[in-house]
């Protein structure tokens, strides 16, 4: 017996399940409408990278979304969405920046600024969004209220979140347009 009479090969071609699988891994990572991180993800990066290090968060809200989407209807609404998911990539390319959902975003920024520094982020974040977005057909001026919460490690994902959730909806009952 150990008289090899012959071999048989089977190969498979499984590049086209290897691209389905980065397809179904990016669709569910990814916002189908801005290309931003979604909050799945979001939660996935914050869990896996949070450790003990200093970290900040913005909690982003646009400014009379639903105003937006009830005058000029839900196509300009998702145009102002892609608008501020592209501001947003532009002044944060090298921090993490999802959409939560509906007008909300989120930018979790890893070895943040201090304090003033991240205000000015968030001021300078303002001033990009506050220019009037338009097209032949509408004219929107788009503004958002911003709460900061710069963290030194120790505060949980929940408490972080808590503040800046809290943080934002101050500025929103104040002033709106800003950021705290």
């Amino acid at each position: 017996f150990n008289h090899v009479a012959g071999k048989l090969c089977i190969f498979r071609d499984v590049t086209v399940e290897r691209d389905l699988e980065k397809q179904i891994r990016h669709s569910s990572n990814t916002d189908f409408l801005t290309g931003l991180y979604n909050r799945r993800c979001f939660y996935q990066y914050i869990h896996n990278n949070r450790g003990s290090r200093t970290v900040s968060l913005m909690y982003i809200d646009l400014d009379r979304f639903k105003e937006v989407n009830d005058t000029y209807g839900h196509k300009v609404g998702d145009a102002v969405l892609v608008h501020t998911a592209d501001v947003l990539r532009q002044l944060f390319r090298d921090d993490f920046v999802a959409r939560l959902g509906g007008d909300e975003f989120v930018l979790f920024i890893q070895n943040a600024a201090d304090r003033r520094g991240l205000e000015r982020c968030a001021e300078k974040l303002v001033s990009a969004l506050n220019r009037t977005f338009s097209s032949t057909e509408y004219s929107v001026t788009v503004s958002a209220s911003i709460g900061i919460v710069p963290v030194q490690g120790g505060e949980s994902f929940a408490q972080l979140y808590e503040a800046a959730d809290k943080a934002l909806y101050e500025v929103k009952r104040t002033r709106r347009n800003g950021c705290q």
